[in-house]
């Protein structure tokens, strides 16, 4: 399969302010034959990108909280305007309003791509977490294969051995 046809990128700002486009499905490439650099590699690889999940959640919750404020000015303007002309306001008028509003509306635009990004960054540290232990089983793998099958059968013997041993060391005590 062609990982190059499911591309997509995540996109996330440093806090300097620069733009960084980070391609993940080349991130959780496993390379066969350089195990134990990359297993070397990924502390570093998963707090840089746990961190930035983090930096990102929590400038969600900011976010969240902000539009929280603006509706609340949003409520208390429209009843301020709506009571001055003794209208009565229902919770259902005031929320058709308050979706009417265009900085509700552009701090949801907001919350919607960094819920998107908060999202993707969760999800790429627990496959960062899966490529560790894929990484981990290949190099014990590697191990194993490179001692020989050897030492394995020798054990299988061994075990078929002291089995034999038992059972007639059992069939002498009972007769």
């Amino acid at each position: 399969m062609d990982l190059n046809e499911y591309y997509f990128k995540i996109i996330v700002n440093t806090p300097s302010g620069k733009s960084i486009e980070i391609n993940p499905l080349a991130q959780l490439q496993v390379n066969e034959t350089d195990i134990k650099d990359e297993l070397k590699l990924m502390p570093a690889q998963y707090m840089l990108y746990a961190s930035t999940y983090s930096e990102y959640k929590k400038q969600l919750d900011l976010l969240e909280n902000e539009i929280e404020q603006v509706e609340n000015e949003a409520t208390k303007r429209i009843r301020r305007e709506w009571n001055d002309e003794n209208i009565k306001l229902t919770i259902k008028l005031i929320a058709e309003l308050l979706v009417d509003d265009p900085e509700i509306q552009e701090k949801t635009k907001q919350l919607v791509m960094l819920r998107n990004t908060v999202n993707q960054l969760y999800y790429f540290c627990k496959a960062l977490d899966k490529k560790y232990y894929t990484l981990k089983t290949l190099s014990f793998m590697q191990g194993q294969s490179q001692s020989g099958m050897d030492s394995e059968e020798e054990d299988i013997n061994i075990d078929i051995n002291k089995y034999e041993k038992e059972k007639s060391k059992l069939k002498e005590n009972t007769q």
